[in-house]
């Protein structure tokens, strides 16, 4: 669409805000910055997504929340060439936002599912 003949004719709004938009889209490296956020991202959709199902899941919420956050630390780690030992201020951030959505989200009916599981109380 931005690479038109017509979208330098487009004067809805502002042409210097289309042209800043023009530009930004054809930025190689505005996509690397969207295929970070969506590489990084993908575990939390995925948690969601498994989490909204017709089928009893409450018991593996805690299951899922731990995988994800090591997804995604694994993730941002990953593409910033780091170990998973050192300090990422950027993981830090997005973890902080994680668990305040947990807090925000997170039961007692969640902990008493999770620790209800019979999986935990039997080897069958």
């Amino acid at each position: 669409m931005v690479i038109s003949p017509n979208w330098a004719l487009y004067k809805e709004d502002d042409l210097v805000k289309a042209m800043t938009v023009k530009q930004k889209i054809l930025n190689e490296h505005f996509w690397e910055k969207i295929d970070y956020i969506l590489f990084f991202t993908t575990p939390i959709y995925e948690v969601i997504r498994m989490a909204d199902i017709d089928k009893p899941c409450l018991h593996l919420v805690y299951e899922w929340w731990e995988a994800m956050i090591e997804m995604v630390k694994a993730a941002i780690y990953m593409n910033e060439c780091k170990a998973l030992l050192e300090k990422n201020s950027f993981f830090d951030a997005v973890y902080c936002i994680l668990l305040e959505q947990w807090a925000k989200s997170s039961t007692q009916f969640h902990c008493l599912a999770h620790s209800l599981n019979p999986r935990y109380y039997s080897s069958d």
